[in-house]
Formats: C-alpha cells, sequence, structure tokens
C-alpha cells in the first residue's frame, strides 16, 4: 500500500513529528490500520495525550507497537485526502464512539472493599457473630479516617475567604455523610 512507504514514528516518538499539516495513518506492527486522521499542524496534534484517541491506543500500544504514518498536503486538501484514505482502509477506530475511561479507585478505597468482601466471606474463621464485631470495628477504623482527614482541613474564617470556607464544609461534610450511608448500607448487607 502507499501509506506504508510514508515516513514513520513510533506512537511513542510522536513529538518527532513534523509540524505541518497532512494525513496520518495509525497502524500495528501487522500493518493493521487503526485510525486514519488529518491534522493542520500534525505535531501539535499528537503533543502529550491531547488527541480524542490516544486514550484507546496507549492501551494497546505495548502489545500492538502503533507507527504513525504521515504525509504532507496543503490545509485546503485534507478533508479530501482522509476521506479517500477512511474508505480505501476502512480503519477500526474511525467512525466508532470514542472510549472514556473511569479513573482508578483510590488504594484506600480499594482496600476496604477488599477487607469488606474478605470479612463478608463464610468461613471458620470467622463466625457469624466475629463478622459482625470486625464489621464493626472496620467501620469505625473508616469513620476516624475519615474524621481525621477533614479536621486535618483548615477553614479559613476571614471575610475575603468567606466563600471558600463554606465551600470546603459542605464538601466536608458531603464527604463524611457520604461515608456514614455506605458504610451503612454495607453493615445491613452483612447482617441480613
Amino acid at each position: 500500500m502507499e501509506w506504508q512507504q510514508w515516513p514513520s514514528v513510533a506512537f511513542g516518538d510522536r513529538q518527532l513529528l513534523p509540524a505541518c499539516s497532512g494525513i496520518y495513518v495509525i497502524a500495528d506492527d501487522h500493518h493493521c490500520v487503526w485510525y486514519v486522521g488529518q491534522a493542520v499542524d500534525l505535531q501539535s496534534r499528537w503533543l502529550g495525550k491531547g488527541h480524542h484517541r490516544y486514550p484507546q491506543l496507549i492501551r494497546t500500544n505495548r502489545k500492538l507497537k502503533h507507527q504513525i504514518y504521515w504525509q504532507a498536503f496543503s490545509a485546503h486538501q485534507l478533508n479530501e485526502q482522509e476521506r479517500f484514505y477512511i474508505d480505501l482502509l476502512k480503519p477500526d477506530l474511525n467512525g466508532c464512539k470514542v472510549k472514556t475511561y473511569l479513573p482508578k479507585q483510590p488504594q484506600v478505597e480499594r482496600e476496604i472493599k477488599r477487607l469488606f468482601k474478605a470479612l463478608n466471606r463464610p468461613t471458620m474463621l470467622f463466625p457469624v457473630f466475629v463478622r459482625r464485631s470486625l464489621v464493626s470495628i472496620l467501620m469505625t477504623m473508616v469513620l476516624a479516617v475519615l474524621s481525621s482527614s477533614l479536621t486535618s482541613m483548615t477553614f479559613v474564617s476571614s471575610k475575603s475567604h468567606r466563600e471558600n470556607d463554606t465551600h470546603l464544609r459542605s464538601k466536608g461534610l458531603g464527604l463524611v455523610s457520604t461515608a456514614f450511608a455506605v458504610s451503612l448500607k454495607i453493615t445491613i448487607t452483612l447482617i441480613l
């Protein structure tokens, strides 16, 4: 194919793309085309993590070793050339919904969930009455951690920071009420 003869850079080296207008093709080691796009400035289009397909491509880059092939075109040719290469190559990611990925849970939250799951399993090591008291102890620890993190927040009481003060207090109270509701729900689930 023609695009395989174009200059290319590894996906991890995308900062080396030229600062010119053109069409780019993202393909893997096996020359499977994943995405075709256009840019008025190729380098700035792929600078950092700002491209809308970056999260999808970075997740598979280590395994598939993506390459960015590019060819310079004048700005007034970009729409026509992009459509031509999309129709010709039929890339997987063109035309499909852009995936969004949720951020990972904080470590503390993951550990608390893991402990509640472990305590919820019926074993001879944790009979029902022992499990209930362990859950109560764990909930007390969770609330103690939350309350200590709230007391470490500094609330400014000067007039100039009154809005910020109110925002922090409401945010802190919201955090405590959310934690209480979650721990109450878990307790009821474990008891029943």
